[in-house]
């Protein structure tokens, strides 16, 4: 996993990692033995949302650190939570109540942001966003905060969406790419396990669940024939010109549609749609890394208090956020990779090979399709796959992978024994 981790963050900065001796431990509520300073707090995303944030300085750092925006999924999934994941510098304990220090943070050798959105999720504060577009530029007013208050979180930037939050990613690049504000330099853009919001993902479902054995045959002839309509709806969902506003009464259609009929069969079976090896609900049996229950620690009292909040009861995932705003699981995230390949920056999309639900089929199906200025879809596709092996972890996955003449950079990495939330959490 920390080689996995590591590719992201040095595929991205684009150069080696020139670090400085470490300092003292900030003592943060997050990560009491970190070195990296934890900054976080509320800013205002609008008039009448407020978001709350967390920033954690790298460990180790030096001209070339480079900063990530994670984004978690869900949708109305914490993102600060996943601060005490497995990619933050501690991870919570079996026990509900120690943060561990986490020797596969990213935040050993890269600077994180994280951000709870949209409305009311986590410790942020408003209502619920009633648009996709106003939710993107909410998350945006907030980034430009931080990064104005702390300048080197600016440099380097990446976006990280996971899950659903590929969505978000790439709609906050087509921002940053159009307004392309003075404090942000951004480099890229990593998608994890991402919803591409095209019908790659249903086609590579029924190509997974045959090859797996997923689901008998009259299943399989019954979630065929419901794909004509899933991409017929995916289509009527897209805005009417990239970029814009999804059509959401239709977005909802083709979630109930695509979903329900191709996802929910295996399900019904008692696989996981997150991991195939696994029965639903035992999941953590091939997590790689045995954490506690971060929903019991953010609603203690006395981390409440340090943090200055008072959120009772606090879920790791908003209901009300995630029922709003699951109809955009339909919605092409193709239009923002487009304009960030074009923009000369990096695109790593990473998949977990035991993963359903944005399975490596699908995506790398939807990564090959790409088509801006120039065809990255076809050069990559044209890429010979490589065996990704590193000395410390042994292979990890495979890799494709290729470079442009405007410096954009495009890779797709499955990664091998990984179900959903190793690579989202």
């Amino acid at each position: 996993m920390e080689s996995v981790i590591l590719l992201a963050i040095a595929y991205l900065a684009g150069s080696a990692f020139s670090t400085l001796a470490e300092g003292t431990s900030s003592g943060g509520p997050f990560c009491p033995t970190s070195t990296g300073k934890q900054v976080y707090g509320y800013k205002q995303a609008s008039e009448r949302n407020k978001y709350f944030y967390l920033t954690v300085d790298a460990e180790s750092t030096g001209s070339t650190t480079p900063t990530f925006l994670y984004m978690v999924g869900g949708p109305g999934g914490s993102s600060v939570a996943a601060a005490l994941g497995v990619i933050g510098p501690c991870y919570l304990d079996v026990d509900n109540k120690t943060p561990q220090p986490n020797e596969f943070s990213w935040t050993k050798r890269a600077r994180g942001i994280f951000i709870d959105g949209p409305g009311s999720v986590g410790f942020s504060e408003g209502q619920i966003e009633k648009t996709l577009d106003d939710y993107v530029k909410h998350m945006y007013n907030v980034l430009i905060q931080i990064v104005e208050d702390q300048p080197e979180f600016g440099q380097d930037l990446h976006l990280v969406g996971a899950s659903f939050d590929a969505l978000t990613a790439s709609r906050l690049a087509s921002t940053i790419v159009a307004e392309r504000p003075a404090s942000i330099g951004l480099r890229g853009v990593i998608v994890l396990n991402g919803v591409s919001g095209t019908i790659h993902r249903f086609e590579g479902c029924m190509k997974t669940a045959k090859a797996r054995k997923l689901v008998d045959s009259r299943m399989m002839r019954a979630m065929k024939s419901h794909m004509p309509q899933c991409a017929a709806e995916m289509e009527a969902c897209q805005p009417e010109a990239p970029g814009g506003e999804p059509k959401a009464e239709e977005c909802q259609d083709a979630v109930i549609t695509c979903h329900w009929r191709i996802i929910t069969p295996v399900r019904e079976r008692g696989t996981s749609q997150y991991d195939v090896r696994a029965k639903i609900g035992k999941e953590s049996d091939f997590h790689p890394i045995r954490m506690g229950k971060v929903d019991r620690f953010f609603n203690r009292a006395d981390f409440q208090a340090k943090l200055g909040v008072s959120r009772n009861p606090w879920h790791t995932v908003d209901e009300d956020a995630f029922l709003r705003f699951t109809k955009y699981h339909s919605v092409d995230i193709s239009p923002g990779m487009n304009q960030a390949l074009d923009a000369g920056l990096k695109v790593l999309v990473l998949s977990g090979s035991e993963d359903y639900t944005t399975n490596a089929v699908g995506l790398l199906s939807w990564a090959k399709s790409l088509k801006g200025v120039t065809n990255y879809g076809r050069e990559l596709g044209r890429a010979r796959k490589k065996t990704l092996k590193f000395e410390y972890g042994g292979v990890v996955g495979t890799i494709r992978s290729r470079k442009f003449s405007n410096n954009a950079r495009f890779a797709f990495v499955e990664v091998i024994n990984v179900l959903h939330s190793s690579l989202t959490l």
